[in-house]
């Protein structure tokens, strides 16, 4: 297929294209080898169509059919060596489509791999949490309502499971559940994708005792935040007098029941926030319950009660006046109230049937807000959520489509060694970098000229300004 692109064609953001071939680059051609087995297509190659689609997915495109009216308004199309009709902008969609059909999960399960081989990375420590992903319309197959991360209980949802590697950006694998299914069982489904050996840190929406016994079954091993229930309760107690500082503001006492480590800690801050919450919600609640009983002193306090008795054969009727008694409760009584676990104010509790060192089972469980990360640059800088997609397949292909976009910003911080920058900072610069292609003529291009490739886009680029393909 021919292309004819003149020199002074206008330049167009090209930043997401262009990160797309260099992480292609890296991996030696894994991942268009990868969608290409896995979706055989007569004609273009479906991994044109995917690099085009993640290219407009980092530069803010949440439509298919945004993202061919831009590709076809600028040279988007003409760099991934597309030709854009009307027909292929519904082979766009079919390429989603097709990607859902052919095991999503697996695919990028097996890309994410080889982005791990090529950049050593130890999956010694993986960090799993999930989310949900809401919908604006109501005939998705898979999609239900359930608790909602989102604030929106009136949407239908699915919910993704991540297992994140420590140190890294991007997840080594995911999952996709209906929208009601519980953390407990997402966890399942995560753990048959680590590795033997390794340290699964999650926090207490995925621990039970059948979770922990799974896990030491498989080979793996775990580190839960524990729920403070009841017998949990009496142990923290139990432990405070024993607690010895191990860093600042963290003071911790460990026990070895025989079967798992257990870490009792007691957070300075977290105390004092606590109580400071506890106090402004006591404030809020004896203002709310000043103003409900002010309304009900204006109604009538007067209220006439009739009895009605029998002594032998006759029958009494008495009627008495009983004035209704306000009770108001002061703001002393109602912090008293909210003050009854006080003492457990800043504790938390980890277990793990490998960690012994309490120190390092803190350091470990705090690098899980790496994940929380993942899920904020998924949701906001590269617009996973609301779905528009009805077919389950659709569903699982957009998924996969921006898990892959955020694989390839990752993969470029961490080969420029700029793991320390946000994702949304990443994102930010690629949309920055405009492309002129200089001529292109048959099968691929001559010269492609970036522009304004500077700052943190050409750490991330490497020193590379002119790119020939």
């Amino acid at each position: 297929m021919k292309i004819q692109v003149e020199s002074s064609s206008k330049a167009f953001a090209g930043g997401g294209f262009l990160a797309f071939r260099q992480a292609d680059r890296l991996l030696d051609g894994t991942i268009s080898k990868a969608i290409n087995t896995a979706c055989h297509n007569n004609g273009v190659q479906t991994a044109k169509r995917i690099e085009l689609l993640v290219g407009q997915v980092i530069h803010k495109h949440e439509s298919t059919r945004e993202a061919w009216l831009d590709a076809k308004r600028t040279n988007a199309a003409a760099f991934v060596n597309l030709k854009l009709s009307r027909q292929d902008g519904r082979n766009l969609h079919r390429a989603i489509e097709a990607i859902g059909k052919s095991g999503a999960e697996a695919l990028y399960e097996g890309i994410a791999s080889a982005a791990l081989e090529k950049t050593g990375v130890s999956m010694a420590v993986v960090h799993e949490d999930s989310t949900s992903q809401f919908f604006t319309g109501k005939k998705a197959t898979r999609a239900k309502k359930g608790y909602s991360r989102d604030h929106r209980p009136d949407k239908p949802q699915v919910n993704v499971g991540i297992m994140h590697v420590k140190g890294t950006h991007f997840p080594s694998a995911y999952v996709v559940t209906p929208g009601n299914e519980h953390d407990l069982q997402i966890f399942v489904k995560l753990v048959e994708k680590a590795k033997p050996e390794t340290l699964l840190v999650a926090d207490r929406g995925a621990v039970s005792k059948e979770n922990k016994a799974l896990v030491i079954v498989k080979g793996r091993h775990y580190l839960f935040g524990e729920k403070l229930y009841d017998p949990v309760k009496r142990e923290a107690l139990e432990a405070l007098p024993k607690m010895k500082r191990v860093s600042a503001g963290y003071l911790a006492c460990s026990v070895n029941t025989g079967e798992e480590w257990r870490h009792y800690f007691l957070s300075e801050k977290l105390r004092h926030d606590v109580r400071e919450k506890r106090l402004k919600h006591a404030k809020e609640t004896a203002a709310e319950y000043a103003k409900s009983l002010s309304k009900k002193k204006r109604r009538s306090s007067i209220k006439r009660l009739t009895r009605i008795t029998a002594e032998g054969e006759v029958v009494v009727v008495k009627q008495e006046v009983v004035m209704k008694r306000l009770f108001r409760k002061t703001q002393g009584q109602i912090f008293a109230e909210l003050s009854k676990d006080e003492p457990l104010d800043g504790v938390f509790v980890l277990s793990s049937d490998k960690v012994s060192d309490s120190l390092e089972a803190l350091r470990e469980y705090k690098g899980k807000d790496e994940v929380e990360k993942v899920f904020c640059a998924l949701k906001s800088s590269l617009h996973l959520r609301p779905f528009h997609a009805r077919k389950q397949e659709c569903v699982d292909g957009v998924i996969f489509i921006t898990m892959l976009a955020l694989l390839v910003v990752s993969l470029l911080a961490f080969c420029s060694h700029a793991t320390g920058v946000a994702v949304k900072t990443m994102v930010e610069e690629l949309r920055r970098v405009t492309l002129l292609v200089r001529r292109a003529v048959g099968n691929g291009f001559r010269r492609v000229a970036c522009l304004n490739l500077d700052g943190l886009a050409r750490k991330l680029f490497g020193d590379i300004a002119l790119l020939a393909s």
